[in-house]
Protein backbone atom coordinates (compact mmCIF):
# COMPACT_ATOMS: atom_id res chain seq x y z
CA UNK A 1 0.00 0.00 0.00
CA UNK A 2 0.99 3.72 -0.69
CA UNK A 3 0.86 6.64 0.85
CA UNK A 4 1.66 10.09 0.96
CA UNK A 5 2.76 11.22 4.78
CA UNK A 6 4.68 10.90 8.12
CA UNK A 7 3.43 7.85 9.65
CA UNK A 8 0.37 4.84 9.27
CA UNK A 9 -1.57 2.35 11.28
CA UNK A 10 -2.91 -0.43 9.82
CA UNK A 11 -6.01 -1.64 11.89
CA UNK A 12 -7.23 -5.27 11.57
CA UNK A 13 -6.24 -8.42 13.10
CA UNK A 14 -6.54 -12.17 12.58
CA UNK A 15 -8.57 -15.27 13.19
CA UNK A 16 -8.24 -18.47 13.17
CA UNK A 17 -10.29 -21.75 15.17
CA UNK A 18 -6.99 -22.57 16.73
CA UNK A 19 -6.79 -20.15 19.68
CA UNK A 20 -3.10 -21.01 20.13
CA UNK A 21 -2.20 -20.07 16.99
CA UNK A 22 0.48 -17.05 16.23
CA UNK A 23 0.69 -15.46 12.51
CA UNK A 24 4.14 -14.08 11.36
CA UNK A 25 4.54 -11.31 9.23
CA UNK A 26 7.23 -9.63 7.36
CA UNK A 27 6.06 -6.10 7.15
CA UNK A 28 9.09 -3.60 4.53
CA UNK A 29 8.32 -0.22 4.36
CA UNK A 30 9.54 1.67 1.56
CA UNK A 31 11.41 -1.30 0.42
CA UNK A 32 13.50 -2.09 3.47
CA UNK A 33 12.80 -4.80 5.83
CA UNK A 34 11.45 -3.11 8.56
CA UNK A 35 9.88 -5.63 12.01
CA UNK A 36 8.64 -9.38 11.71
CA UNK A 37 4.86 -9.39 13.61
CA UNK A 38 3.61 -11.61 15.69
CA UNK A 39 -0.26 -11.72 15.36
CA UNK A 40 -1.78 -14.40 18.29
CA UNK A 41 -5.28 -15.30 17.80
CA UNK A 42 -5.74 -15.19 21.71
CA UNK A 43 -7.53 -12.39 22.46
CA UNK A 44 -5.63 -11.73 25.17
CA UNK A 45 -2.66 -10.99 23.77
CA UNK A 46 -3.28 -10.42 20.80
CA UNK A 47 -2.21 -6.88 19.39
CA UNK A 48 -4.91 -4.09 18.64
CA UNK A 49 -3.57 -3.24 15.45
CA UNK A 50 -1.55 -5.06 12.82
CA UNK A 51 0.93 -2.25 12.70
CA UNK A 52 2.25 1.31 12.75
CA UNK A 53 4.82 3.43 12.01
CA UNK A 54 5.29 7.23 13.08
CA UNK A 55 8.00 9.52 12.19
CA UNK A 56 8.59 9.00 9.15
CA UNK A 57 10.23 11.88 6.78
CA UNK A 58 7.64 13.56 5.15
CA UNK A 59 6.69 12.24 1.65
CA UNK A 60 5.57 9.06 -0.66
CA UNK A 61 6.10 5.64 1.57
CA UNK A 62 5.01 2.29 0.32
CA UNK A 63 4.19 -1.01 3.19
CA UNK A 64 4.37 -4.13 2.32
CA UNK A 65 3.12 -7.41 4.31
CA UNK A 66 4.50 -10.97 3.33
CA UNK A 67 2.89 -13.92 5.46
CA UNK A 68 5.45 -16.02 6.65
CA UNK A 69 3.90 -18.51 8.24
CA UNK A 70 -0.13 -18.83 6.69
CA UNK A 71 -2.43 -21.82 7.97
CA UNK A 72 -5.50 -23.38 6.15
CA UNK A 73 -7.96 -21.87 8.67
CA UNK A 74 -6.37 -18.52 9.19
CA UNK A 75 -7.85 -14.90 8.00
CA UNK A 76 -5.84 -11.64 8.18
CA UNK A 77 -8.73 -8.98 7.95
CA UNK A 78 -7.88 -5.10 7.75
CA UNK A 79 -10.41 -3.14 8.69
CA UNK A 80 -8.79 0.53 8.41
CA UNK A 81 -5.78 2.85 7.42
CA UNK A 82 -4.77 5.67 9.33
CA UNK A 83 -2.41 8.22 7.42
CA UNK A 84 -0.39 11.04 9.55
CA UNK A 85 0.32 14.20 7.76
CA UNK A 86 2.68 17.09 8.52
CA UNK A 87 -0.01 19.68 7.13
CA UNK A 88 -4.10 19.38 7.13
CA UNK A 89 -5.50 17.70 4.00
CA UNK A 90 -8.92 17.33 3.22
CA UNK A 91 -11.07 14.52 3.90
CA UNK A 92 -11.51 12.08 0.93
CA UNK A 93 -15.35 11.14 -0.31
CA UNK A 94 -15.97 8.42 -2.31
Amino acid sequence: MSFDGIGVVFGGGIRSKDNEYVGKIEVSVDGKPAEIINLPVDQLKRRHDIYWKYQLPAGKHTVSFKWLNPAKEAIIHFNNVLVYADAPVSPVTY
